[in-house]
């Protein structure tokens, strides 16, 4: 029975519900007509199709309850941020679609999650790349002032002595 419920859309499911509901009067209505029931036959064969009714969407309910939890469950574990958690619901209705679904999305972040683990180490490495760089460029810059500051002393030792050399020439 299962295999019958899940083989049709939900949609489906509840045309077949019907249809058997419906056959069902239609064979009560018939014994009626017929004479092969009285009004008591008819109370006792309504109560046990209404019994029947129940325990049919009683058990297609149940059924499509569970189904829809699995997903739930698995949708839930992706919000934790398990993308391991599978689900497999087989069959041709909207929650095996859903599951697929939901499988394809699964995969899809667990692909996004591990090209974007790719793309930080790459740019650790980038960074790391650049700090060294950076450093280095430092250290050049340093050198740089310092031989500046070299050649500003020399500069001014050697105005210092144009100037004495001048004072010297003019006495």
């Amino acid at each position: 029975m299962e295999k019958l419920i899940t083989n049709f859309s939900i949609r489906k499911q509840f045309y077949l519900f019907t249809g058997f509901v419906c056959v069902g009067l239609i064979a009560v209505q018939s014994a009626i007509y017929f004479g092969e029931l009285d009004i008591t036959g008819n109370a006792a064969v309504c109560l046990v199709m209404m019994l029947v009714t129940l325990l049919s969407a009683h058990y297609v309910g149940k059924v499509n309850g569970k189904r829809a939890e699995m997903i739930v469950q698995g949708l839930h574990a992706m919000s934790q941020g398990d993308l391991t958690h599978k689900v497999n619901i087989t069959g041709k209705d909207e929650f095996a679609w859903m599951c697929w679904e939901y499988s394809q999305g699964r995969k899809g972040f667990m692909t996004l999650v591990k090209e974007i683990l790719g793309s930080s180490g790459q740019l650790a490495a980038a960074a790391e790349e650049l700090s060294a760089i950076t450093e280095q460029s430092n250290a050049g810059v340093m050198r740089q002032q310092s031989e500046i500051e070299q050649v500003a002393t020399a500069m001014n030792e050697m105005s210092a002595t144009v100037t004495e050399v001048s004072k010297n020439a003019a006495n």
